[in-house]
Parts: structure tokens; C-alpha cells; sequence
């Protein structure tokens, strides 16, 4: 296991127990925490521009997309055309008022298959809320897709919880809330991260209404 601090991030690479769910790729995710002033901007200007060779591209082009035959080469099914999202972005005064916090991601490999989860927080005119995107590469190209099984359950834990309870799982840290640190505790007990135990968790259930409350992202209302 390998610790790196970076200027602009905290990346990890964590072994996770071959049990999980599903087949991982030597068992092993890659968990990375973005500084607290990391943006993404919808200032492409068309989707050749924004590449999606990377997770964090494809996002930006999802900002960026300024019609329907943009926005749906951002995903890897098909998705409703959304008039009133591309008539805003072509008439808006202030771009930056739109963007992305991007707060964490875990990557990784299913059947030769390279996936990246997201968890960021979306700002629209001043208007936030948390969002959470599952991404897989596709002929070196990265898309959003739906996810199913497994992967729902981890969109769920990342859409829901918040940085802090994230960490603590990925970091294997305590935060102070005794149900929560005795589950993480139990996720860790084989020695290294049991996956399938952290996206299954019932800790919530022997927790106050503000020991929830401090688990979740602070934007779920």
C-alpha cells in the first residue's frame, strides 16, 4: 500500500478483499481526494475541445455541452434531450456561476474494464447540491454510465455520505461517532479494505438523528 501527498491532492492506493462483489482487478482501488479549490468549468467550446480522455474531462464536457448532439456523447446509453439545460448555458452571463467541486474519486478495474467514481458538489446560480457520477473507458474515451448491482450501491454510499464519513472509510480513520467507527473497524478486520462491508453498512440504524446528520453530505436535505 502506497501513500502520496500532492500540492493538489491525497491519493492512495488501497487492496481491497477479493471477496468483493465483484471481480477487481488485483483487488485493488485507487482513492484520490481533490484539494478543497478544485473546479470544473463549462468553458469548452465543443467536444473535441474537451477530449473525455480522462474522468474529469467528460464532466467538463457535460458542463460544456451547449446542445443535445454534444450531450449525449458524453454517455454510454441514452439520455433524454434537456432544452431548458443547453438554453441556459447558451445565455448565461456569468459562466463560472456553473461548475463542479470535484471532492473524491476511487478508481479501478472490472474485468479488464477501467471505471472512476466521482463524488462533487454541483453549483448552479448559486444553487448547490451533491452529485456523484459513475464513469467506465470505452475505445479511450471516458462516458458516464448507469449504474447496476454493485456499483449502485457505491454510487449510493458516495451520493450520500460526506467527505469526512468517505475518508474515514478509504483512510481507515475514526471521526468520533461510535456505531460509525465500529463499522469501519469491522470493514478493515481482515486487514485490509472489505468493500462489500462498506457499501452494505447498517451503521446508520444505531446512530442518532445528528450522528446522521454529520455522516451525510451537508448538502442532502
Amino acid at each position: 500500500m502506497l501513500t502520496i501527498t500532492l500540492l493538489l491532492s491525497q491519493e492512495r492506493y488501497l487492496k481491497s478483499y477479493p471477496n468483493f462483489a465483484i471481480n477487481l482487478k488485483g483487488g485493488v482501488f485507487y482513492y484520490k481526494k481533490y484539494s478543497n479549490s478544485y473546479r470544473l468549468y463549462g468553458d469548452c467550446q465543443s467536444y473535441e475541445v474537451c477530449k473525455n480522455q480522462y474522468p474529469e474531462q467528460t464532466l467538463k464536457s457535460i458542463l460544456s455541452a451547449r446542445n443535445y448532439e454534444w450531450d449525449k456523447k458524453n454517455y454510454n446509453y441514452l439520455i433524454k434531450e434537456n432544452p431548458k439545460k443547453y438554453a441556459i448555458l447558451n445565455n448565461a452571463n456569468n459562466k463560472n456561476d456553473n461548475y463542479f467541486l470535484l471532492l473524491m474519486k476511487v478508481s479501478f478495474t472490472i474485468n479488464g474494464n477501467e471505471y472512476s467514481i466521482i463524488k462533487y458538489h454541483v453549483n448552479e446560480n448559486n444553487n448547490k447540491k451533491p452529485g456523484c457520477s459513475i464513469l467506465k473507458k470505452e475505445n479511450e474515451k471516458w462516458f458516464i454510465i448507469k449504474p447496476s448491482k454493485s456499483l449502485s450501491k457505491a454510487y449510493l454510499m458516495f451520493y450520500y455520505l460526506s467527505v469526512n464519513a468517505l475518508d474515514a472509510i478509504f483512510r481507515n480513520k475514526k471521526i468520533g461517532i461510535e456505531a460509525f467507527d465500529e463499522q469501519v473497524k469491522d470493514i478493515y478486520s481482515t486487514g485490509v479494505l472489505d468493500f462489500s462491508k462498506a457499501i452494505n453498512s447498517t451503521s446508520s440504524l444505531q446512530m442518532s438523528d445528528k450522528e446522521l446528520k454529520l455522516i451525510l453530505d451537508p448538502l442532502i436535505k
